[in-house]
């Protein structure tokens, strides 16, 4: 028979050179849905290289698996070539997923401090390490390092870069016989040889200074609301539970703490006691102590560094209103500088007093906003229909965000650029409901390899969920592997040059990264410009980061890929992955949100999600909104969810990108930090929510998954939504009473109960199947995920609980949210109808 592609296979890489293919259709989940192919198109034999030489997905995720072959075909696609790269990526602890059987036999459910740690030394160990002595082996004239992909000469002194096609010597002692080589390889004793990725230990060349100590800095704002919040107590608890866990117990932990209201306290942790030393003139910062006097070595001043802390909430009773959170971290980084390591601030209000002073800027652009609508609603605007006056307000709310993302202080931003200088990260939890301008201090986090994470979208309504996830949040931090003094670049063949970079980082040069700490749960994404035509079988893809240990050690984590060039259109999007494709485009409109304004943002995401829709279907296929519709009630896999159209529509219903005139800038500037800085796993958790019929489990068979819409819920029944920090049971009002006992560890759920964070109780000797069953899949849904998340329980007759299951229903109709997925199809595919009878070239490109 003809011959057929081979397609993307569901373990994220394409089968081996010559595996049979799916023939016109693309593979569910992973190319785009779409109906008949609108015409013929010759099948194309597609050798793709060795999938056990390959980068797994999971590290490092690209937007196609196959490369077309000159720079129309890739223009005419629609699509870009990128990856997001998650260096010290992690499976969490059991390499439980949400799709896992659930089983008769249930465990006892984590503790909330457990639930977020994984074995440390199994996920090292889970990446080999190579060990070339004084040297590294590296192309001389491109810099690629030894791949699985180079060609060994004959006599194995010589390899041959896959790169640039450069012969280069193997230095003494890496040379061997052909056989002793395969002997080597098959004993996994070269795994540069025959592993996608792999750590080389480092040579002094490569240490700029001898490795400092892994430093955390703490500087905790300490405000009566703070203190009757429970914000200390959970900082606190979280600090305490983590002493004991990798790496803070690592006898080289350093450790420093400042308090901060209207004035600065710090902390000298030398004597038996903590002593306090209050500063109050922040207009002329000073140090109480010297710099090196105030960082102290964690094995040293443990008990003293606890009783530090239970010293905070007692500060919290006699401390004055005012924030002069800015000067305090300059303070952090005055201490901290000749060490580098990661300043960990948690804040509750907005910098109201010295460096960095914030005004409440949102108050006055609502006003605006609100006098906008009021002239919209009275009349005053003349012929104005409902539409026109919502495009209206909505263009004011635009103006005003991009007033807002244009910081009226420099101070962060130049903060950031002696931190990344200094090998200094700076990550905020801000946890208050006030405007505290997170757009300027987002710059202190982004150029530094930090994060910037807000509870105010949860604080609003759920605030014991939100302290609860501020908790796990700390422990996670201090608990997850970390990289310190961290650079990263990328390579490509072909003359492939990188055109733009997402993530957290400060950029050195065009090709150099600094991320001055890098954690296992942050990624930094490249897109590349296409150079023109490719005659070679294969493209190549490397990535590489140069980083210290918690331990001290000097590594680089080198990362490989190899593309196969295809000719045809049809092939290319084949081998197209929606998600990383909707995930790097997410990460392009952010950065056009902070720079252009929302509405832009929208039009781009539309603009290239309509040409390629548009085109693919000229190739393929045309989209049947009806049918993906239907399709995605039975199947999970096969539905539109998967594909492209469905995550873009998910992603514009997002707090990144919803157009809400009055949504909180502070929400959405949370939002689109989080989404620069995700992998490809997270962003799919906020426009692929899961939701699971708990009380119709199958045994020992994994749970399918339910439509994300109204229509899937049962008001007799109990479903489980997971999105990407809240995990939520909704009780339906006609569920059995028993539930929520049984399983959950409450009485009832009439009055909206809320567990944050405790997750499910331990199952009782002699409970029935069922329960177990739900029970041992609640566990799973919390212990799989990559981060923390909130576990929060609703019943359907509140009014509360229907605010929180919106964000997990983004196939509906919203009024806040938009368009439901069906009308966002048929919009789309009405647009595309038009263009192609019109005599117009395209009305997307």
């Amino acid at each position: 028979g003809q011959p057929g592609v081979a397609g993307p296979q569901p373990g994220g890489w394409p089968p081996a050179a010559g595996a049979a293919g799916h023939g016109g259709g693309a593979h569910p989940g992973q190319g785009f849905s779409a109906g008949a192919p609108s015409q013929a198109v010759a099948e194309e034999v597609v050798l793709i290289p060795s999938p056990e030489l390959q980068c797994p997905d999971n590290f490092m995720s690209c937007t196609m698996a196959a490369v077309p072959d000159r720079i129309s075909l890739m223009k005419e696609s629609g699509l870009i070539f990128g990856c997001v790269l998650q260096p010290l990526r992690q499976t969490p602890k059991g390499g439980a997923r949400l799709g896992k059987a659930a089983g008769e036999k249930a465990e006892a459910p984590l503790p909330w401090k457990n639930r977020y740690v994984w074995d440390n030394v199994t996920d090292q160990e889970s990446v080999p390490v190579v060990d070339w002595g004084s040297t590294v082996i590296r192309c001389y004239r491109c810099r690629a390092y030894l791949n699985a992909f180079a060609k060994i000469g004959d006599r194995n002194d010589v390899w041959q870069c896959n790169f640039c096609r450069m012969k280069n010597k193997i230095p003494a002692g890496h040379a061997y016989s052909r056989a002793e080589l395969e002997q080597r390889k098959q004993s996994g004793q070269r795994p540069e040889l025959t592993s996608g990725v792999f750590d080389v230990i480092a040579p002094s060349e490569y240490t700029v200074r001898i490795p400092q100590s892994p430093c955390f800095f703490f500087v905790v704002e300490v405000t009566p609301w703070a203190r009757d919040a429970g914000v200390i107590q959970a900082v606190v608890t979280s600090i305490k539970e983590s002493l004991e866990r990798y790496p803070m117990s690592d006898s080289r932990m350093r450790v420093g703490l400042i308090a901060v209201s209207s004035e600065i306290t710090f902390f000298n942790l030398s004597g038996s006691r903590p002593e306090l030393l209050v500063v109050s003139d922040v207009a002329d910062l000073f140090l109480p102590l010297p710099k090196g006097d105030l960082l102290f070595s964690l094995a040293e001043v443990k008990p003293v560094f606890m009783e530090a802390l239970d010293v905070l909430e007692d500060l919290g009773k006699t401390a004055r209103s005012g924030s002069v959170l800015g000067t305090a971290l300059y303070a952090a980084l005055a201490i901290t500088v000749t060490n580098g390591g990661r300043i960990i601030c948690v804040s509750t209000s907005r910098v109201k007093e010295g460096k960095g002073k914030l005004e409440d800027r949102e108050s006055v652009a609502w006003s605006r906003l609100r006098g906008v609508r009021s002239k919209l609603r009275s009349g005053k605007a003349k012929h104005v229909n409902s539409k026109e006056a919502a495009d209206s307000l909505m263009k004011s709310a635009d103006s005003e965000w991009q007033t807002l993302c244009d910081t009226p202080t420099s101070d962060y931003k130049t903060m950031a650029v002696d931190c990344a200088k200094h090998h200094t990260s700076v990550s905020i939890y801000s946890f208050t409901q006030e405007y505290v301008d997170l757009c300027a201090l987002d710059g202190l986090c982004r150029y530094t390899g930090g994060s910037l994470t807000s509870y105010r979208h949860l604080l609003a309504t759920r605030p014991l969920a939100a302290r609860g996830l501020l908790q796990a949040d700390i422990f996670r931090e201090l608990t997850r592997p970390i990289a310190f003094e961290s650079v990263l670049r990328f390579r490509a063949s072909h003359n492939l040059k990188p055109r733009k970079y997402h993530g957290n980082f400060f950029a050195k040069r065009t090709d150099l990264l600094s991320v001055p700490t890098c954690d296992a749960d942050g990624s930094v994404s490249v897109v590349f410009d296409w150079p023109g035509n490719i005659r070679d079988e294969c493209v190549y893809l490397q990535g590489a980061l140069l980083y210290t240990t918690a331990s001290g050690q000097r590594r680089i984590r080198v990362f490989t890929q190899a593309f196969p060039v295809v000719k045809t259109l049809k092939s290319v999007y084949q081998h197209a992955r929606a998600e990383t494709v909707a995930a790097i485009l997410a990460k392009e409109a952010g950065d056009t949100t902070l720079e252009f304004g929302i509405m832009r943002a929208r039009k781009d995401l539309v603009t290239r999600l309509g040409k390629v829709v548009e085109q693919h279907s000229r190739t393929v296929g045309a989209l049947s909104p009806s049918g993906a519709q239907n399709k995605a009630v039975s199947c999970q896999e096969e539905s539109l969810e998967n594909a492209l159209p469905a995550l873009i529509h998910a992603l514009l219903r997002s707090d990144a990108f919803v157009d809400d005139p009055f949504l909180p800038a502070d929400c959405r500037c949370a939002a689109l930090c989080k989404i620069r800085a995700l992998p490809v796993e997270g962003i799919l958790q906020i426009a692929r929510p899961a939701l699971v019929h708990l009380l119709s489990l199958p045994e020992g068979a994994p749970a399918p998954q339910l439509r994300p819409s109204a229509a899937s819920l049962d008001r007799a029944g109990v479903h489980l939504f997971v999105s990407d920090r809240l995990v939520l049971v909704h009780v339906g009002a006609a569920a059995p009473p028993s539930f929520a006992r049984s399983v959950l560890g409450v009485e009832s759920t009439a009055d909206d109960v809320l567990q944050a964070v405790s997750g499910p109780r331990p199952p009782a000797e002699g409970s029935p199947a069922v329960v177990n069953r739900v029970i041992h899949y609640l566990s799973e849904a919390l212990t799989s995920r990559g981060v923390p998340a909130a576990f929060v329980v609703v019943a359907s007759n509140s009014d509360a609980a229907k605010e929180l299951l919106y964000p997990f229903l983004p196939q509906d109709q919203d009024s806040v949210r938009g368009a439901s997925l069906s009308q966002f199809l048929s919009t789309l595919q009405a647009i595309i109808s038009t263009t192609r009878s019109s005599k117009k070239k395209g009305w997307f490109g």
